[in-house]
């Protein structure tokens, strides 16, 4: 008998969380499945924990292959189902009991091609459960669980919730979004060290493209899958910190391509360009140091390359607005230039008995140079207000920035400038303390 549903699983060193995912999938309500175990090249025991599994539940089938990342395995999955519906679960997640059950009896009675369904976030720091983004928006929507809707009545929901988890899809259906076996992009291309890199964020096109292609799209307001979020998962540290970060501009690049394509691009002009300015906001946010001036300036050049028809939402006007206004690195210098800090600069610079005698005259004529060059840019600024320079918080190394306010030359300064009358009397409490502990 045909199993109903086949479930695709890309294994990666997960031996810590692997059993609870299979022991989540072995004993659904709904018996008859294809469990597909993509082993991506573990390094760990994960492979002995699939093979324990498999000799007790011949449901399991095993295929190894080099790591490449989750597109990879889960397009080698996808050459293996055998089945009527198709879902994607990663290997540190798992399911309600009843979850497939659910998906494909609703799938079947009303005909869909896809099943959109919720999601709950487990915390694993704090062991917690907590709504995923998209469950949110989903539970909030005015659509009816349990009906059906075409693309265009639930554009809200097509460009959000890019995981495989959300969906549940019809077989007949997946393989017709299908390009040479593949569902999911994969990389081919080199880093700097000629290394073949894996594609992040593989699943943010096929996701739309799927949506986008749907006759018909069932809605299920339940949370049927358990997403875990751990230190080491990528989303939660590793691509902000290397090259992997600058996909989603691939991703983007995807989504446009396709819209234009099929010609529906000024339909969904409004949406798709909110989904430029979130993917680009919510990725800068955890962009690393060492990459976010390069990430800004791409994001600048994305922006720039669009003409005047899209960003016209007041909410995207706005979101445009501050990504161009974003600077490279800069805040530090700005600090520098502060007052307090060319004060207290001066101060510790001051070493040998003729410049003490020299430092009144030289912290007197530093503040009038000072005074000078604002009334300077304040009248330029009135002129031409474009020149404005932007708040230190819009700058790539605006943490750094803050970081220097608490150097001691910046305490010192500051301390002299609040009230420079008792400045002498602070003066061994904020230097000595600094001076030891360096």
């Amino acid at each position: 008998m045909k199993p109903k549903v086949a479930i695709i699983i890309p294994v990666y060193n997960v031996e810590q969380y692997l059993k609870q995912c299979l022991d989540s999938i072995i004993n659904q309500t709904l018996k008859e499945i294809q469990i597909l175990c993509i082993n991506d090249g573990s390094t760990d025991g994960s492979l002995n924990i699939l093979k324990e599994y498999a000799k007790e539940d011949k449901r399991i089938q095993i295929f190894n292959k080099e790591n490449g990342g989750l597109g990879s395995a889960r397009n080698l999955g996808i050459k293996f189902i055998n089945a009527e519906c198709v879902y994607f679960v990663d290997s540190d997640d798992w399911l309600e009991i009843d979850a497939l059950e659910k998906l494909y009896s609703l799938l079947q009675k009303t005909n869909a091609d896809i099943v959109l369904s919720g999601a709950l976030a487990y915390i694993d720091d704090i062991e917690k459960f907590f709504p995923t983004d998209f469950s949110n928006i989903l539970h909030k929507t005015p659509y009816t669980s349990g009906a059906t809707y075409c693309y265009q009545q639930i554009k809200p929901l097509i460009f959000t919730g890019f995981g495989a988890p959300f969906k549940f899809y019809r077989y007949d259906f997946l393989k017709t979004l299908l390009i040479n076996e593949k569902l999911y992009p994969e990389s081919n291309k080199l880093c700097g060290g000629g290394a073949i890199t894996k594609l992040l964020f593989e699943d943010v096109f096929p996701s739309i493209k799927s949506l986008l292609l749907a006759k018909r799209i069932c809605i299920l307001k339940e949370d049927l899958y358990y997403y875990r979020i751990r230190k080491d998962s990528i989303m939660r540290s590793g691509y902000s910190y290397n090259e992997g970060i600058f996909d989603i501009f691939v991703a983007i690049k995807q989504v446009e391509q396709f819209l234009l394509a099929y010609h529906i691009m000024d339909e969904l002009k409004n949406e798709f360009s909110l989904f430029v300015c979130e993917c680009i906001n919510f990725h800068l946010r955890r962009c690393s140091k060492a990459f976010k001036e390069r990430f800004i300036q791409q994001s600048q050049k994305i922006i720039k390359g669009y003409d005047g028809s899209y960003f016209t939402e007041p909410k995207t006007e706005e979101m445009v607005e501050n990504i161009l206004k974003l600077q490279g690195k800069g805040a530090v210098e700005r600090v520098k230039n502060h007052l307090a800090y060319k004060l207290g600069k001066a101060i510790i610079d001051t070493k040998s008995p003729l410049k003490i005698l020299k430092l009144p005259f030289t912290l007197i004529k530093i503040i009038q140079t000072h005074k000078f060059e604002s009334k300077v840019l304040k009248t330029l600024y009135k002129t031409h207000p474009q020149l404005k320079l932007p708040a230190l918080e819009n700058y790539a190394d605006y943490e750094e920035a803050l970081k220097t306010k608490e150097h001691l030359s910046y305490r010192l300064g500051e301390a002299m400038l609040k009230n420079p009358l008792t400045f002498i009397f602070k003066f061994r409490s904020l230097y000595t303390p600094k001076r030891k502990g360096k």
